[in-house]
């Protein structure tokens, strides 16, 4: 426990949003009420470890980029992680900082970005990694849906995102889309940053170009 609250202040302190659960059970609850870029999983889970939670997100066709974190030593335990569909396997005790540089690695893959920081118009700049829109320094404010659509659309850049993608990304699997609340978060999105940073693609989804 004295692990996962301590990487889960520092993560925090270097500007990530984190949920933290203790079990198994617990990981699957919020995993089907919320949406997240990246898992950073313990194998040690009590009655059912982490490598099982991994392949649980698996046949649940969540393919988020998935970082082990473990104890153990022997290379059975982390030929089994990466069987069961991990992306990093990275052993206790680990230094923070190592911990950062994987995480944002790995973001950066997901998200097909080099560079995490785009510059959305003259004033504003969005951080892929730390998902926030800020201006002159200052957090721009967003509710997490609008950031969650800004970034896929970002990070598929000139190229057209569909309703069907955007549906699988921001509502997870317990919960019904809504097309209408799409078309809410996209026009509160091009306030923002102008409406002809996004396209509409008629009856087929959206594309951001800058």
């Amino acid at each position: 426990m004295l692990f996962r609250e301590s990487t889960k202040e520092f993560l925090e302190s270097e500007g990530f949003a984190v949920k933290e659960a203790g079990s198994f059970d617990e990981a699957i609850e919020i995993g089907f009420k919320e949406v997240f870029d990246l898992y950073l999983l313990d194998i040690n889970l009590g009655a059912k470890n982490g490598i099982e939670l991994l392949r649980e997100l698996r046949s649940f066709g969540d393919n988020k980029p998935v970082l082990m974190l473990t104890s153990h030593k022997s290379p059975k335990t982390a030929t089994e992680c990466f069987e069961g569909g991990c992306d990093d396997y990275i052993r206790k005790p680990c230094e923070p900082i190592e911990l950062i540089a994987r995480v944002k690695s790995k973001l950066r893959d997901s998200f097909g970005q080099k560079n995490s920081i785009v510059k959305l118009n003259d004033e504003l700049i969005f951080d892929l990694d730390k998902k926030k829109v800020t201006n002159q320094n200052k957090d721009v404010d967003l509710s997490q849906k609008e950031l969650e659509l800004l970034s896929l659309l970002v990070r598929n850049k000139n190229s057209t995102v569909t309703i069907e993608n955007i549906e699988r990304e921001l509502w997870p699997a317990a919960k019904e889309p809504s097309y209408g609340s799409i078309r809410v978060y996209i026009n509160s999105i091009k306030k923002l940053i102008g409406k002809d940073s996004i396209v509409n693609i008629k009856g087929i989804g959206y594309r951001f170009e800058n």
